[in-house]
């Protein structure tokens, strides 16, 4: 599996080639086999007759292995594969298509040129993929398979981003599925390690318990004595200490039993205050935990790692999280140094890192091709003294307004015109936020 290091077996016929010769095969409109996947699979969209998803696995996964690297083949494996062995089947044909699209990307099938096509095959893939996606039950014992499928579905789309820029084919609806699968795993996980540090707690603390036997020892009748009548003088001399030391262990006791009240009552408070914090309240909470006892950062540790989990999710697609991400990336890294062991905060802070990573190559990748666009029209205009192209010229700015406002904004390192491209950004996301609602209505 290419980009990918994993410790299992997925399969790789799909990158091995049909012949040294013809090392993509030919096109496979020719071939009976791939017509007979076509009369399949257009049973879905028939009532009448039902699809044999195990002869368009057998016939697809033929003629990748010895006759025709075909993204559409590739899109049919995948998910017949998913139909006949779910989530391992989705994996596997997500490798497959990943391997046809690095490798044959130029030579295979559809031919390079046939834009339409290649696009289609992935659209269907995603629409009839997540039709099964969706029913697949999964456990804690799929994660590593499930974080693999996700990390494909991220290859593949970067692979098609190259070469269809924004244009590109989604895989998102796939990814998602895969996102929410880890998320339900690991609050999963955390709530059950919480449950078990909270058991391991009451049993310390129930054998850590102060036990006093105040009890007198018991008479033994036998040995009887007669004992001197004291005077009433004599008794008050001996019942003062009894009572001082008994106020005085009355007390102790008293101090004791405030001092754990307190402090399980800081626990608690802390506990419901990680739960509910934000963005902004949440690194105040974890300065405060630095030089605390190693017993209360283990004590709320699961309610804080399951609270920036919360905080991280969706970020690049939030905007208010995204005004927010110098305090995620501190939240992450006071979080890692919190616990340097704990893998799922290791993970958390790699992956916010990564999205973060993403963000600036996207947006480089958009500036260059702005420059690129900006200087055809220039050329176009110092080469033609058409009034067409002139005009052109004049109003390309207008169809890049914010690249254009982004640019300027940043070589005159001016709080004013950074404002202006602010406004500009949010006439944008007001747009984005009225499709939402109307959506979401």
């Amino acid at each position: 599996m290419l980009g990918l290091n994993f410790n299992m077996n997925l399969s790789d016929f799909a990158r091995r080639p049909i012949s040294i010769e013809m090392p993509s095969g030919i096109n496979p409109n020719s071939l009976d086999n791939f017509s007979e996947i076509k009369r399949e699979v257009n049973k879905l969209n028939t009532v009448t007759s039902k699809i044999s998803w195990k002869h368009v696995f057998k016939l697809s996964k033929s003629i990748l292995e010895s006759e025709s690297k075909d993204i559409r083949c590739a899109c049919y494996y995948t998910v017949s594969a998913t139909h006949i062995d779910g989530l391992k089947g989705l994996v596997n044909g997500l490798n497959a298509l990943l391997d046809i699209c690095v490798i044959y990307w130029h030579s295979g099938y559809p031919d390079v040129n046939k834009t339409t096509a290649r696009m289609g095959a992935f659209e269907w893939l995603t629409e009839h993929a997540i039709k099964k996606q969706k029913t697949l039950k999964v456990s804690p014992t799929d994660l590593v398979l499930i974080e693999t499928g996700h990390k494909l579905t991220l290859k593949i789309e970067e692979e098609l981003r190259s070469h269809y820029g924004n244009k590109s084919p989604s895989l998102g609806a796939i990814r998602r599925i895969f996102s929410q699968w880890i998320e339900e795993i690991q609050t999963t996980k955390l709530s059950l390690e919480e449950q078990r540090l909270k058991k391991e707690a009451i049993e310390k603390q129930n054998n850590s318990g102060i036990n006093v036997n105040v009890s007198l020892p018991p008479r033994d009748e036998s040995k009887k004595t007669v004992q001197p009548t004291m005077t009433h003088t004599e008794k008050d001399k001996n019942i003062k200490p009894m009572v001082t030391i008994s106020l005085a262990f009355i007390f102790i006791l008293t101090l004791l039993f405030g001092h754990f009240l307190y402090a399980d009552n800081q626990k608690s408070t802390l506990l419901i205050n990680i739960q509910k914090a934000d963005l902004t309240t949440i690194n105040p909470l974890i300065s405060q935990l630095e030089n605390k006892e190693d017993d209360l950062k283990q004590y709320v540790k699961i309610a804080l790692i399951k609270q920036a989990l919360h905080l991280n999710k969706d970020w690049e697609v939030t905007s208010t999280k995204v005004d927010k991400i110098n305090e995620l990336e501190t939240l992450n890294h006071s979080l890692k140094n919190l616990y340097p062991d704990s893998a799922a905060v290791k993970k958390l802070e790699y992956e916010f890192n990564q999205q973060r990573a993403d963000f600036e190559n996207e947006y480089s990748d958009i500036h260059r091709r702005f420059l690129k666009s900006r200087t055809i029209f220039a050329n176009a205009k110092n080469h033609n003294s058409d009034e067409n192209i002139v005009k052109a010229y004049s109003y390309s700015n207008s169809l890049f307004p914010l690249l254009g406002r982004i640019e300027y904004a940043e070589k005159q390192n001016s709080l004013e015109e950074l404002n202006r491209t602010q406004y500009l950004l949010n006439v944008y996301q007001h747009k984005l936020n009225t499709i939402r609602k109307n959506i979401q209505q």
